[in-house]
């Protein structure tokens, strides 16, 4: 190893002394008292590392250049899916019918291709409820309740969707 003044800071190194080192790192040896005992830099031994293991392309060093591709590209797609989950979620409340037992029977159609704790929590349905339809146990809607909800909406939609729910029941209120 032919080593220049400290002025100088790159160190000519021959190619049996950095494979020298590179056994050394490979044995256990730290890095860091590797460079200490012979005046060099850690960096340097880590480029030699990174070096050797491009030329002799290692199953060890492509798998973890795999695993880290493989890594970042399954948390682009996880947030891509997030995301989408997302915008069906929020949109579900404008296309959820009215009637739950449309979404019961949807759940159970697609009870074979999914499971139906992810499509009761994904449509917004409790499991419970699903669970009391699928044994015919449904409660009769109360047509007052009925009613009550008819009115919101057509006031909601008379003011061009600009009321609030103060306003709305304040409206009705006033209506008697």
């Amino acid at each position: 190893m032919e080593t220049k003044n400290k002025l100088q800071s790159r160190c000519k190194c021959d190619a049996d002394f950095k494979k020298e080192v590179i056994k050394m790192v490979e044995s256990g040896r730290k890095v860091t008292d590797i460079a200490q005992s012979l005046g060099i830099g850690t960096n340097l031994i880590y480029q030699w590392l990174k070096r050797a293991r491009m030329q002799s392309n290692t199953p060890d060093n492509s798998s973890v250049l795999s695993f880290d591709e493989e890594k970042a590209t399954l948390q682009k797609r996880i947030r891509e899916l997030e995301m989408e989950r997302d915008i069906l979620k929020k949109s579900l409340g404008h296309l959820q019918p009215l009637d739950a037992t449309q979404m019961y029977e949807y759940i159970h159609s697609e009870e074979g291709n999914f499971p139906c704790c992810k499509l009761c929590e994904t449509l917004e349905v409790s499991r419970s409820g699903y669970y009391a339809w699928r044994q015919g146990k449904t409660h009769q809607p109360n047509p007052t309740k009925r009613k009550m909800e008819q009115k919101i909406i057509d006031t909601f939609h008379q003011h061009k969707r600009r009321y609030g729910s103060r306003r709305i029941s304040k409206t009705l209120a006033d209506q008697g």
